[in-house]
């Protein structure tokens, strides 16, 4: 076979074909001219696809959970390196989303059922230098499209703290085993609130840090500017612990541009641990009218409760000022429109991302070895294996790509930085700011399941965690009560690389709910 007889090389039939198909009105000189050029551009793509994978699979031992009564966990493990460090005695579970090798992997969907991934994510490999303990992988839902817990295959996951009630997604089982004292800290991943939200359910600490602090390689990715990956625990401490040994710039994500070059570090991070326990005296702390304005109003959405919780949220805010924090009510009117602006860079992003550019990185550096290319290429195989939520999203990305030129997009890219500046200036006046996570923990799993409820449990819950997706802040959501026995969370957002603020305020905030 020559250079040119491969399956990368492209034909003078096959030209016309797509000159057609595409409308291209190109003569048959020009085709003539394109062909020769192809020649070359076959031979490049073939050069590349005969590179040997330098990747060494690991084989790890695993078993299905004997005892699962949240159907959080998919495998448990006990996979261990370092003998010591900053993660010793720490027990973590990670987000089926998320690579640890040699076990299979299904983001909570039949579509990827039984894939193995071969290399750990970069996140997992700082777990294990720095002493921690994996002892499983949790249940994620279907393809981690949802902020409700009821679309993941095979079955949906159960609220531990609140039984019957939905534990919030994407990241459900990673909230659950922690919530259940089956994990000290557990990972997820958060493109518009899925660390945030189940941490709110299931009454404990999520944080979704500054965009890129931590890398995203190795883990099935949404949309890269909407990426996060982070800790759940039930401490500020263990938070502050993990975010420490997980950040800092890794050589294989894009998404951290804002951490290369001479500097480690970007001007003003500070590391989170020892903040931890300073205590809020003199900080500045803004009450975001129009995010608790958003949680109110889900009783007319049959969140019942959902004023209460927005109450609850103002009322423990206001007890940070006997702390010696100034607490004071602001409004940042673009807030409301978050979840609109978020819309349609979701819609747009999960579509391409799914059924156009095959989850591939267009960075031009880096190693993917997460599920994303895998899923497309079971996609094309088994569309009728996806979620009805996943279907949603795909088949309304699918429909606006036909009768939109991409103007909306830009329009709502465009808006995002509205929406950044407002925060910004908002950050001169404010050391965070704090507003309710979402509203209660949902409807309970029986009425969710109910197709007619599917759209409203899984969509509807990131009015206020969806912001700082988009514009990349740190996040974090803490336990402040409880409502008709339903968790409550309160979310603080602070400027970017001001994790260690967040954290020092979540740690304040908890001291009080407990």
């Amino acid at each position: 076979m020559t250079n040119f007889e491969s399956k990368y090389s492209i034909s003078v039939d096959q030209l016309e074909f797509l000159n057609r198909e595409m409308h291209l009105g190109l003569s048959a000189t020009k085709i003539e001219l394109v062909f020769q050029a192809c020649k070359s551009i076959s031979d490049e793509y073939k050069i590349i696809s005969e590179i040997v994978d330098d990747v060494e699979t690991i084989d790890r031992d695993y078993e299905a959970p004997t005892e699962n009564p949240q159907n959080a966990w998919t495998y448990k493990c006990d996979i261990s390196q370092a003998k010591s460090g900053t993660l010793a005695n720490l027990k973590f579970a990670i987000k089926d989303s998320i690579n640890l090798a040699g076990i299979p992997m299904s983001m909570g969907s039949q579509l990827l059922a039984g894939w193995v991934p071969k290399s750990d994510a970069s996140v997992v490999e700082r777990i294990l230098q720095n002493g921690g303990q994996i002892v499983g992988k949790t249940t994620t839902e279907n393809l981690c499209i949802s902020g409700g817990s009821v679309t993941s295959w095979p079955l949906a996951v159960d609220n531990p703290v609140s039984p019957g009630f939905s534990a919030g997604g994407s990241s459900s089982g990673s909230a659950a085993v922690v919530a259940a004292g089956e994990a000290d800290v557990a990972l997820g991943a958060d493109q518009g609130g899925s660390i945030r939200i189940p941490a709110a359910f299931c009454g404990v600490l999520g944080h979704k840090p500054t965009h890129g602090l931590l890398p995203y390689s190795g883990i099935a990715s949404l949309m890269p500017s909407l990426d996060h990956v982070g800790p759940i625990a039930r401490s500020a401490e263990h938070l502050a612990l993990t975010l420490d040994a997980l950040a800092g710039p890794d050589e294989h994500d894009p998404r951290q541009s804002a951490l290369r070059g001479p500097a480690s570090w970007p001007t003003g991070y500070q590391m989170c641990t020892p903040e931890v326990h300073k205590g809020v005296a003199g900080l500045r702390i803004g009450l975001l009218q129009e995010g608790f304005e958003a949680t109110a109003s889900g009783d007319g959405q049959g969140f019942i409760g959902s004023a209460a919780a927005s109450e609850l949220v103002r009322k423990q805010a206001m007890q940070l000022e006997a702390m010696g924090a100034i607490v004071t009510p602001m409004s940042i009117p673009i807030h409301a429109m978050g979840s609109k602006i978020y819309g349609p860079i979701l819609i747009d992003g999960i579509y391409q991302n799914l059924c156009l550019i095959s989850g591939r990185n267009f960075a031009g550096f880096g190693r993917d070895a997460s599920a994303s290319l895998e899923i497309t290429r079971r996609l094309s195989v088994h569309p009728e294996q996806i979620s009805l939520v996943t279907a949603i999203t795909v088949l309304a990305g699918r429909h606006m790509s036909l009768i939109d030129d991409g103007s909306v997009y830009s329009k709502a890219s465009a808006q995002v930085g509205v929406l950044k500046a407002a925060y910004q200036n908002a950050f001169e006046n404010f050391d965070a700011i704090i507003c309710p996570t979402t509203a209660p923990a949902g409807l309970p799993l029986a009425q969710s399941g109910d197709l007619s409820n599917l759209v409203v449990e899984t969509m509807t819950f990131y009015a206020n965690t969806a912001v700082a997706n988009l514009t990349g802040h740190p996040s974090t959501s803490v336990p402040v009560g409880f409502i008709d026995g339903l968790p409550v969370g309160a979310m603080i957002t602070t400027n970017y690389w001001q994790d260690a603020c967040a954290i020092r305020i979540a740690q304040a905030l908890h001291s009080i709910s407990q």
